[in-house]
């Protein structure tokens, strides 16, 4: 059985309803003696969380009764907030939820904490019952009051973002972290960050110029001894290309380029 009652979480959830201020939990709003003097119950109030976290928490839920479990819920004439919520075995079900002016909070339970099952329905989730029931209440509770809105969320995890701090950065499309790791990431047609946890060869290095690509000459297998191929290599790098006439005593074997310029010259 859950420790928490059903006043204790409706005083909760209305603290985020109420921008992240909790009011002391009370039943008196007022008290008016025998000469007609009205005495107004003040109570006490503390902030617990942050405008703006309580505005994302809000947002949160009321995914979950537009999208998610708690569509049971859903008013169709204003905003609604909410968490479905069910012990284990549905020992206890429930449905927590608010609009900007009132929070209600649906408990069902059994007192031998057994599973709550309703004949002709099953065993019950927090967004079956519990839901309906806080439904039927709020159309009626919330009946000719003004609708208001919920204050809007932040733009965190809306949209991609640099997450790389000062100092990280090696390279367009790189960074390090702590440990050494490498993780590739760019951002694709829709935005979305992907990741590669196998590192590059080599981080880019933009202070280097890129040169073209060298060929790759095979290799003979008959070419003379070593000295000789180390006297035709420089002979070859020293002399002129001639492309408009043949060589007559070419130096160079099967599968060498004839042109001995360097990848620079080209």
């Amino acid at each position: 059985m859950a420790s928490v009652s059903a006043v204790q979480n409706a005083s909760g959830f209305a603290s985020l309803a109420n921008g992240g201020v909790h009011m002391e939990t009370h039943v008196i709003k007022s008290v008016t003696d025998s000469y007609g003097k009205r005495s107004v119950v003040k109570p006490k109030s503390t902030t617990v969380v942050g405008k703006q976290a309580a505005a994302d928490a809000i947002y949160a839920m009321e995914q979950v009764v537009k999208y998610g479990t708690g569509t049971g819920a859903r008013l169709y004439d204003r905003p609604v907030a909410g968490k479905t919520g069910t012990t284990d075995s549905s020992g206890a079900v429930w449905f927590n939820g608010f609009t900007p002016q009132l929070a209600t909070a649906v408990n069902m339970f059994r007192d031998d904490n057994k599973t709550v099952e309703i004949p002709g329905y099953g065993v019950q989730f927090g967004g079956q019952f519990p839901a309906r029931i806080w439904k039927a209440f709020m159309t009626e509770a919330m009946a000719g009051k003004p609708v208001e809105q919920f204050p809007e969320p932040s733009q965190y995890g809306a949209d991609s973002w640099d997450y790389r701090g000062e100092g990280d950065d090696v390279g367009d499309g790189y960074d390090q972290r702590d440990n050494g790791d490498w993780n590739e990431r760019w951002n694709g047609d829709g935005g979305d960050d992907q990741q590669f946890t196998s590192p590059p060869a080599s981080p880019p290095d933009s202070s280097t110029p890129e040169t073209p690509d060298t060929p790759v000459i095979p290799e003979e297998t008959d070419r003379g001894d070593a000295n000789n191929d180390e006297q035709q290599s420089d002979q070859q790098s020293n002399r002129p290309a001639r492309p408009d006439s043949p060589d007559p005593n070419p130096t160079t074997g099967p599968g060498e380029l004839e042109d001995a310029s360097t990848p620079g010259d080209r």
